[in-house]
Order: C-alpha cells, then structure tokens, then sequence
C-alpha cells in the first residue's frame, strides 16, 4: 500500500502526522519520547489506538515512540478524490481505487470521509489526554 504524509505539525511538543493511504483513508500518529508513560487503551480516539511502533513511515524520528488510529472502520468512507489526486500517476492504484468506488455505490456503503482537519483535532485529542494522564 502507498501512503503520502499530508502534514506533520507540533502541537504542545509532540510531533503529530496524518498519512493518506492508497485506499482513501487518512491515518493520524502521535509520536511520544521513548519511556512515555502511557495507557494505550485509556485513549479515546477515532476507533482507538490501531498503531504503536518506534517506527513510522516516512518519518526519521528515532528518539519517538509513535501510536496512532486509522479511519477504515465501519461508517468511514474512502475518498476516492483525494486518492485519485494524490496517486495519480500510478495506473495500478487508480484502477483498484475505481473499483472499489464503483462496489461502493452499487452496494451503497454510505459512510463518512474522515477529513484531515478531522484528522488533526483527533491527533490533537490524543496529546491533551497524553498531558492529562490518560
């Protein structure tokens, strides 16, 4: 699967990422100082913490720990503008990604696009719970 990093950005000293995958969906990461003392299953967040590696794709952080959530769960909605956009170069992708657009609106799915605005407030949410103890 092919991602691209839509933004990395701090918010209260923790580097915070949303990487877009090539099947329409946003995943948002925090990343955390080694030795972070933290209750990966106290945290609320868009279907809860999915993620937790010393590494994350594309980042070359080595002194964080990074935990992070995706939005490919039941309800959430591929988009498929933004995956055409992004991967357009790559026949392989844009074909897959036409399919699966076309099972969606025969069998209508439904859902939500998780936007990265959204995605920003959740990686936000995670860091205040983080400085809150969670």
């Amino acid at each position: 699967m092919s991602v691209v990093q839509e933004t990395r950005f701090e918010y209260k000293g923790y580097p915070c990422v949303v990487l877009f995958n090539s099947l329409g969906h946003r995943c948002g990461y925090v990343g955390l100082p080694h030795g972070t003392d933290v209750k990966i299953n106290d945290i609320n967040c868009h279907g809860g913490i999915t993620y937790s590696s010393s590494h994350l794709v594309l980042q070359k952080d080595t002194d964080r720990f990074w935990i992070g959530f995706d939005t490919a769960h039941c309800f959430d909605k591929s988009d498929f503008e933004k995956a055409k956009e992004y991967f357009a170069n790559d026949k392989g992708i844009i074909r897959s990604l036409q399919f699966a657009e076309a099972m969606n609106k025969k069998y209508k799915t439904g859902g939500e696009i998780r936007t990265l605005e959204y995605c920003v407030e959740e990686c936000k949410k995670i860091v205040d719970q983080i400085e809150g103890g969670a």
